[in-house]
């Protein structure tokens, strides 16, 4: 049975959605279980104290992935963040960005896939994102690098986006969700800022790297089950993949084509999915369209997403 399109029309678990009677709020579409949970299709808003008690900001991306087909449930799809704290809390304008992991690379213990989907477009063996929304069979999960190992290969969850969609018949190729920047410092911190100071600093976070990664399956070793496919921002067709370098200090919408953008990042019209070398197209599933959008939302007079 496919779980992103079945027609059942249900409630959201309560613990998906405030519990206030008044926002309780009914979906028809895909209902789908996601770690013991029956959701449905639709948007979900998750209640105060879902994601580690910590307090909104106000200061939010939101952000709209669609893809060339139908989102396949047994792939994993990855919105990458980086935020850079080296330089100061504003974040680092020239920070190296997450970039697909497409073919082994080298590092101190030999040739390795790393974690598997991503890595810092340094070159190294880091994992060139400190947070990311990781939607797959199990729905959306909003995970931190942990600092203590520098490979990219532990991290800490979050929970979940602060709003999400799944998908469903309405939208059966496209993901959307909205994550509060109070989660990349709550989790950068540790959890040791204050309420106050977690949320000044989000609202003041100024620079951030973020890229979209797509892929059919993530190697645990050398030797992979099958073909490898590959998306990202920018043309990876070739097996190179860009990332975007987004100043989120002010209200803006981010389009394929943004002036503001480098051109290397810009996503082709045509399928660009990375195939391996193996001929033919590749898988429509991944295929990240030029349609997507990263809206930056800076309105702090309230905070509910």
């Amino acid at each position: 049975m496919d779980l992103f399109h079945t027609t059942n029309r249900i409630t959201l678990h309560r613990n998906a959605i405030p519990t206030s009677a008044a926002r309780r709020r009914r979906y028809s579409g895909a209902a789908w279980i996601i770690g013991g949970l029956t959701l449905s299709s639709g948007c979900a808003r998750l209640p105060p104290g879902q994601n580690s008690s910590i307090a909104l900001s106000g200061h939010r991306l939101h952000v709209i992935i669609p893809f060339r087909d139908r989102i396949n449930s047994n792939y994993t799809y990855f919105f990458l963040i980086n935020y850079d704290q080296s330089q100061g809390v504003i974040g680092n304008q020239n920070a190296p960005g997450p970039v697909p992991v497409i073919n082994p690379f080298s590092s101190s213990q030999g040739q390795t896939f790393g974690n598997g989907f991503a890595a810092s477009s340094s070159g190294d063996a880091t994992p060139g994102f400190t947070d990311f929304v990781r939607f797959d069979i199990n729905g959306y999960q909003l995970l931190h690098v942990s600092s203590s190992d520098r490979t990219g290969k532990t991290f800490i969850p979050e929970g979940r986006p602060d709003t999400f969609f799944l998908p469903g018949p309405n939208n059966p190729n496209q993901l959307e969700f909205t994550v509060d920047l109070s989660h990349l410092v709550a989790a950068a911190s540790g959890g040791q800022l204050s309420a106050t100071d977690t949320t000044t600093q989000a609202q003041n976070i100024k620079w951030l790297q973020v890229n979209i990664v797509a892929t059919n399956f993530i190697p645990v070793d050398l030797t992979p089950p099958g073909v490898k496919q590959v998306d990202s921002l920018g043309n990876t067709q070739g097996g190179v993949g860009s990332f975007l370098n987004l100043n989120v200090l002010f209200d803006h919408t981010y389009l394929n084509g943004d002036p503001l953008l480098s051109s290397t990042s810009f996503e082709p019209a045509d399928n660009d999915v990375y195939t391996n070398g193996i001929s033919g197209i590749g898988d429509e599933s991944l295929d990240i369209t030029q349609n997507y959008s990263i809206s930056v939302t800076t309105n702090t007079t309230g905070t509910q997403p």
